[in-house]
């Protein structure tokens, strides 16, 4: 008879989560965003409820006179240098991978011999 392993409950809390997805915002640079969302939503849940309508009011109020348009073009200013980014960053990966295969033929043609690969696997990929 072959042995059971033991089922295993593992407790997963809200704190544990927490300090995940804290690691992780670290890790890809997103934690100046996430600390201004965690503010953002700590003010809102702080206010009362009739200041939070006056505040929504007040902002679309801005919005239509223009007061808020620096902020725009900043938010638009950002997002597009965060796909110019990821673009670059896309087709530099494509050229260092096309250079290492030319550069692995040319050492197999002058070796008449294989070598053993340098590429190595990522996670996650």
């Amino acid at each position: 008879m072959s042995k059971e392993k033991p089922y295993i409950v593992v407790k997963f809390t809200w704190a544990q989560a927490f300090r995940d997805m804290v690691n992780n915002a670290m890790n890809r640079g997103q934690l100046l965003g996430l600390g201004v969302l965690f503010i953002v939503i700590l003010i809102l849940f702080r206010s009362p409820k009739e200041k939070i309508g006056m505040l929504l009011a007040d902002i679309y109020s801005d919005l239509l006179q223009g007061y808020l348009i620096g902020y725009i073009l900043w938010l638009l200013t950002v997002i597009v240098w965060w796909y110019h980014v990821k673009t670059i960053r896309s087709e530099l990966s494509k050229e260092y991978k096309r250079m290492g295969t030319e550069k692995s033929n040319l050492q197999k043609k002058a070796a008449d011999k294989n070598f053993p690969s340098s590429n190595r696997k990522r996670r996650g990929k």
